[in-house]
């Protein structure tokens, strides 16, 4: 494709032949990978680049925000519509970072020089803790410490201070995005998504996926609409499926499954529009395309250039700004408090076999290339008082899983996803494998009543708690 460069504001102006626009109520921004690439907008190549793309010309143009980096995408519009977030690298061998960019091109700063490999980047709402002067405005950044790593979520402040891990996740978290309450929401990078507090607090299942879920955002009238992936690139596109933020994990639905083809990177475009990257199963490119978010109607082009996929696009404009979030961690502490009101409840009824300790084993955090856990190690175990609660004092920024046993030491249930406490978190659940929309039984139950016990590492030290 022949196209007209040109400097303006010391950016790239590009302008040549498109696919013809449709109506956008505003300039959209996005990312640009070259044809030559599989389109993973996991792990940009080199040559990707963030572009604003204006309909009001008559066929539309193209400016060029990041002509001095080497790689650069992923981009998120801050809050007032004014500044764009970015994961780039200026040179090939660079570890890629966050960068922050006005919209006109001006104002480019780095936001982090580490803790690792930037891949992803969003910005958050504020936090306030017991000693903050103010609320502050944060940033999540999605890092693999090296390459091959499972990826995990920091979060900092708008100048890159104030550095803090907030998932443990063995296995990683992906795609980080802010919903309307201010929660973080991710993917596992296996079956399902999740939610954490800013603080790393009150990690919770969200949604389940049949594939591995990705992209997600919350869109209008609070329902999140996230990518299941049909292959094993997580960039590589799905399906596109929603789900109620009310009741997230009952109200499941597909609002496109295109069988010629993958979508990925979904967005919002106005309250029942969506804004996605759609390519055909042949060899084309990625490009973008609108569609109704409620009847998932027929997509419509908005730009395609057959040299480039584009992906991640978002209009430019203000949004609201998420609800701030408040903060009791205490990094100075080494544990955290995990409670249980009835181990008994499992689903909406209660389960007869006795059941006599729970076991906690805990996961390195570090995983090896393949990003598979390199094994469980026993944190201890503790006994459950006669009404079925427990309490116990647990290690902070550790995945954990918990399994139930009987009298004999059998297994009884055994959880299979992955929690962890930040320091000084207290952290309860009503029962073990519960219906998560229930509400808690109104008991006073006899593990609060008594201080958070200490695990211990063999059985006879557990049986003389009871």
């Amino acid at each position: 494709m022949t196209v007209a460069i040109a400097a303006a504001v010391g950016l790239g102006v590009l302008a040549g032949p498109i696919t013809p626009s449709v109506s956008v109520p505003a300039r959209l921004v996005f990312t640009q990978i070259p044809r030559d690439s599989d389109g993973d907008s996991i792990v940009l190549p080199t040559g990707s680049r963030i572009v604003i793309y204006d309909p009001s010309h008559e066929s539309g143009s193209l400016t060029v925000l990041t002509p001095a980096f080497a790689s650069a995408g992923r981009s998120d519009m801050s809050f007032d519509g004014r500044r764009i977030l970015f994961v780039g690298k200026k040179g090939a061998d660079d570890p890629p970072s966050v960068w922050e960019i006005g919209v006109d091109g001006t104002g480019l700063r780095q936001v982090t020089t580490g803790p690792g490999h930037c891949i992803a980047a969003v910005y958050l709402s504020t936090i306030y803790t017991m000693t903050s002067v103010k609320p502050e405005f944060q940033v999540a950044v999605c890092v693999r410490q090296e390459p091959g790593d499972a990826p995990a979520v920091y979060t900092c402040r708008l100048d890159g201070t104030a550095l803090r891990r907030i998932t443990f996740a063995p296995n990683g978290a992906f795609d980080p995005a802010v919903l309307s309450d201010g929660r973080l929401l991710f993917s596992d990078g296996a079956s399902s998504l999740f939610t954490v507090n800013t603080d790393g607090t009150d990690v919770f299942i969200f949604a389940e996926s049949e594939t591995v879920p990705a992209m997600p955002f919350e869109s209008g009238n609070r329902e999140v609409v996230f990518v299941e992936n049909r292959s094993a690139s997580r960039g590589g596109g799905g399906r596109l499926i929603g789900v109620s933020s009310m009741r997230s994990l009952h109200t499941r639905r597909v609002i496109k499954d295109v069988a010629d083809g993958a979508i990925a990177s979904p967005a919002a475009l106005g309250n029942d529009r969506l804004i996605v990257s759609y390519r055909s199963n042949d060899a084309s490119t990625f490009g973008i395309y609108w569609l109704d978010r409620k009847s998932g109607v027929a997509m419509t082009p908005i730009f395609d250039s057959p040299d480039w996929h584009e992906v991640f696009a978002r209009p430019i404009g203000p949004r609201s700004v998420p609800a701030g979030r408040s903060s009791s961690v205490k990094d100075d502490r080494s544990t955290g408090v995990l409670y249980c009101l009835d181990a008994y409840l499992t689903g909406t009824t209660r389960t007869d076999e006795r059941i006599a300790r729970v076991r906690v084993m805990g996961s390195p955090v570090r995983t090896d290339g393949g990003g598979v856990p390199r094994g469980d190690t026993l944190l201890g175990e503790i006994a459950v008082e006669s009404d079925g609660s427990f309490a116990m004092q647990v290690p902070a920024r550790t995945p954990m899983r918990l399994i139930t046993l009987n009298t004999r030491g059998d297994v009884l249930r055994e959880m299979r996803s992955w929690l962890w406490v930040m320091p000084n978190e207290n952290r309860g659940c009503i029962g073990c494998h519960e219906d998560r929309e229930l509400t808690p039984p109104n008991r006073f139950v006899r593990a609060l009543r008594i201080p958070p016990r200490p695990l211990a590492r063999d059985r006879g030290s557990t049986e003389s708690q009871r």
